[in-house]
Order: structure tokens, then C-alpha cells, then sequence
């Protein structure tokens, strides 16, 4: 069972964008999961698709926690963790990373890098390949260090994420681009 609902956990009506998601699966005896919290952004319908179906489907539009924004000349340019990620991934001197980006375009990059290379050589491939990604998308002023510690799993999920989002910024509900108020996971 999926319910569709908003910031705080109250219902949103079908074809309404849903904040977040959560799942119930009383299937598994073993451990049944109950509220499931899943951050992908959804609109249930419940009308027939264009294909005909009757029956209710859903409209996935993605993760709300992990999208990260630069800011360029004043103005706010959001990039998804998966574009990120896909830029990163292709630094074949890292055999594992992690990127946090934090508030004023300051990223922090964690790297477990390939054998027989050194992890300052890996870094600067990578922040590379990281400055041509953004230029692309309009963002040149922003700042990427290399982290002293390897990358790691969220203390509170234990979930490994490449991209983690730490931004503190709000918008105050007013919707920027297709998102509005973002819930950052806190260490």
C-alpha cells in the first residue's frame, strides 16, 4: 500500500504532487515494513491511462532530499544527484566517492581511489571532471576540497548515498523550479 503525502505526513488528493511517499508491506512476516518513508515525489491517478488501463498509476517525478543547488550570478541552478553522479562516475582513477554539497556552492569530495593510484591524483581528476560537469550547467564559482575520510554510509539510515545533499536553504514554500521546501538529512 502507497500513500501520497505532503512534508508533514498529511494525504494529498490524487493528481496532486505528493512530497514523499510512504509504503506498506505487511507481506513479509518476517519484517513487515510499515510507513516506509521513500522521498520520491509521485501524483497518483486514478483515471484510465492513455492506454486504456483503468486501473490507478502513478507519475514518478524523483527524489526531493537529494537535489543540489548551486547559486550563479543570483540566480539558483538546481542539478539532480543523478547528473552528478553520472559526471563522477566516469573518473575511472576513483574506485569509489562521495560528494557533499553544502551552502555557497562548497563541495566536499570523499574518494577511495583506484589501485596504484594516489588519492591527491584521483582527487584532481575528479574535481575535474566535476568543474567541466558544472560549467555546463552555468556554475563556475564553486569550491571542491577532498576530505580527509573515505566515503561512508548515513549514520541515521545506513544508507550509502554518492551524492549527499546539506544544504540548509528554504524556500519558504514558494516553489523554485519543480521543488519546494527540501528536508536535508543532518549528520
Amino acid at each position: 500500500m502507497i500513500e501520497p503525502v505532503d512534508q508533514e505526513n498529511k494525504p494529498v488528493p490524487d493528481g496532486v504532487l505528493a512530497d514523499k511517499l510512504l509504503l506498506t508491506n505487511l507481506a513479509n512476516y518476517t519484517q513487515p515494513l510499515i510507513r516506509y518513508e521513500v522521498t520520491d515525489r509521485i501524483i497518483v491517478h486514478h483515471e484510465a491511462c492513455s492506454c486504456g488501463n483503468p486501473s490507478p498509476w502513478l507519475e514518478v517525478e524523483g527524489r526531493t532530499d537529494d537535489v543540489t543547488s548551486f547559486v550563479q550570478d543570483g540566480k539558483r541552478i538546481q542539478i539532480a544527484p543523478l547528473a552528478l553522479y553520472a559526471a563522477l562516475k566516469e573518473v575511472h582513477s576513483l574506485s569509489r566517492f562521495q560528494l557533499t554539497v553544502k551552502d555557497n556552492n562548497e563541495c566536499i569530495l570523499r574518494i577511495v581511489p583506484a589501485v596504484g593510484v594516489s588519492k591527491e591524483t584521483a582527487f584532481l581528476e575528479a574535481k575535474k571532471a566535476l568543474t567541466h560537469f558544472l560549467a555546463t550547467q552555468k556554475v563556475t564559482d564553486f569550491s571542491c576540497v577532498l576530505a580527509p575520510d573515505a566515503p561512508a554510509a548515513s549514520k541515521r539510515s545506513g544508507k550509502f548515498k554518492h551524492i549527499v545533499n546539506q544544504q540548509t536553504w528554504s524556500c519558504g514554500g514558494d516553489v523554485i523550479g519543480y521543488y519546494s521546501k527540501i528536508d536535508i538529512e543532518r549528520r
